[in-house]
């Protein structure tokens, strides 16, 4: 989690959209039943570990003072429950529907109060939900900074 924080840190120097994600291009497939039974331990706990890997790691960059971010946006309902358990949030206080079971709103309390996330279901959607979600981010966030 350490070489991930550090190298999504110093990308967010530069880059306007960050991904915090498992998924890498060449890279095969972990068979979590598999490796479960390598570890003596369940399929549920080892999801629990990579989602609440991903919220640890994303929690550390959107809290980073050398960066500044104006909203995030979530994929699958246990990422979300675990960036809204690591941040510390109440939960999200929803605003707007994006496209059918994903939401718009903000965190409530924790790390990231007030802070614009937009959050889909991990398995609902087309080739271009997650791009039309982070649109949708993009354009809210622009909004709001017309506005000040």
């Amino acid at each position: 989690m350490e070489r991930a924080t550090k190298a999504a840190q110093e990308a967010g120097k530069t880059e306007k959209i960050l991904i915090v994600t498992t998924y890498k291009p060449g890279q095969q497939l972990v068979n979590l039943k598999e490796k479960a039974k390598q570890e003596n331990t369940s399929e549920d706990a080892l999801a629990k570990r990579i989602t609440d890997g991903l919220a640890t790691i994303s929690r550390q960059v959107l809290a980073s003072d050398e960066l500044s971010f104006a909203g995030c946006f979530t994929s699958g309902g246990d990422v979300t429950a675990s960036m809204c358990a690591l941040g510390r949030a109440n939960g999200i206080a929803l605003q707007d529907e994006v496209l059918p079971l994903a939401a718009f709103g903000t965190f409530v309390a924790g790390y990231f109060d007030g802070l614009p996330v937009v959050t889909k279901g991990g398995l609902v959607g087309d080739e271009t939900s997650i791009y039309d979600c982070v649109q949708y981010l993009l354009a809210h966030v622009s909004k709001c900074q017309l506005q000040k």
